[in-house]
């Protein structure tokens, strides 16, 4: 962008220019960490060449003033963020600690503990792998059970989404989501040791890419139809949806890349028992 003051001497509209500024500033998503300083010395530059202070000046966005055409300022209109590619990231607010702790609360909720107490069937957690989640559910011998748990915990995910999204805004989806899987995997009820968070993985991606959720579905169930080793087919499920993400060229890729090593993280007891030959399949007794 060209110094107001040299537009100013070449009888260009000054005003056009500093609004062409603030959209490419925009489009690089960097509107909210706009110097306001810098700012005023456009516009004091402005008025010494018959511009006037505030030419061109519409809306306040957060921390910067700014046009009202450009981009930044239409952060109600998700169709246009959608259409430009523009990925706004939402900057350490109230609403993004409100979205962490509601994804939080919801992701902790310990479904697998909670069912198989209510059904009678003790603590999970002393049963198999002493794991809160649905394929250790499962060794209880209740396959509704498991099932439920399976449910709950990937719903948990895509409720506290829907719910950021519906409250503060789709920008704060992912935020609620990231929340949800942090809850599940450690959760502060149950000493941080929680699931593994295979089926909450698969609830994040259902309102936020659902291509890469019906992959991730199709993966993890094919692996568990055929290999009958959950551990391989949760791991397998949770690589393809950043593989999912860098084909669609998703702005989503380096957090799903991050929930994606959690989970291989929180499997890496499996993945000693995998090399060892001693992983327990589907339906037979753990080893």
């Amino acid at each position: 962008m060209e110094p107001l003051h040299q537009a100013a001497q070449q009888g260009r509209d000054a005003g056009r220019d500093f609004r062409l500024g603030a959209l490419a500033v925009g489009k690089a998503g960097a509107v909210c960490c706009v110097d306001d300083r810098r700012v005023r010395k456009q516009f004091a530059r402005g008025a010494q060449h018959g511009q006037a202070a505030d030419a061109g000046i519409k809306k306040e966005y957060r921390c910067a003033r700014v046009h009202d055409g450009c981009v930044a300022c239409r952060g109600d209109s998700r169709k246009l963020r959608r259409c430009s590619g523009l990925l706004l990231t939402p900057p350490m607010t109230q609403e993004t600690l409100f979205a962490l702790a509601l994804g939080y609360l919801l992701g902790s909720i310990p479904f697998g503990l909670v069912l198989t107490r209510l059904a009678g069937k003790g603590d999970v957690r002393d049963i198999g792998s002493g794991n809160i989640g649905a394929t250790n559910v499962l060794r209880t011998g209740s396959k509704p059970l498991a099932a439920l748990t399976l449910v709950l915990d990937c719903l948990k995910a895509t409720a506290a989404v829907l719910i950021a999204q519906r409250l503060w805004g789709s920008e704060w989806g992912p935020v609620a989501g990231a929340g949800a899987m942090i809850g599940h995997l450690y959760p502060v009820w149950l000493g941080f040791k929680g699931g593994k968070g295979v089926a909450t993985f698969l609830g994040v991606l259902i309102p936020l890419l659902w291509p890469a959720a019906i992959v991730y579905a199709l993966v993890w169930v094919l692996l568990l139809l055929t290999i009958r080793i959950s551990s391989v087919a949760g791991m397998a499920a949770a690589l393809s949806a950043p593989i999912m993400a860098a084909i669609f060229h998703s702005s989503l890729l380096p957090m799903l890349l991050g929930f994606a090593l959690l989970i291989l993280w929180k499997h890496r007891e499996n993945i000693l028992r995998l090399k060892a030959g001693t992983e327990p399949h589907i339906g037979r007794a753990k080893a």
